[in-house]
């Protein structure tokens, strides 16, 4: 039989056991993402991003495409202060 504390800690959650985006991700994401993705970047809940798109609330852009909600990717990067990693082109480039 698992004590208290055992049977505790087998039904919680840690943010350590629940994946979340890398920043590394950022420079391969398309140009939107859908509104649960966005969320995970930003670190809320499905029920909180739909509630705030529907209130024009979300902290970025919204699109709304027929019944989908969509994210532009760069304003949510911008709001996030993530600079993707220039890959070797840009050294090409420059």
């Amino acid at each position: 039989m698992l004590s208290d504390s055992n049977a505790m800690n087998h039904n919680t959650r840690t943010p350590a056991t629940v994946p979340g985006p890398l920043v590394a991700d950022a420079g391969s994401l398309p140009p939107t993402l859908d509104i649960l993705t966005a969320a995970k970047w930003l670190g809320i809940g499905r029920t909180t991003a739909y509630r705030l798109a529907e209130r024009d609330e979300f902290p970025t852009p919204v699109l709304r495409v027929g019944r989908c909600y969509r994210v532009p990717t760069a304003p949510l990067i911008a709001l996030l202060g993530i600079r993707p990693e220039a890959g070797p082109e840009a050294d090409l480039a420059g």
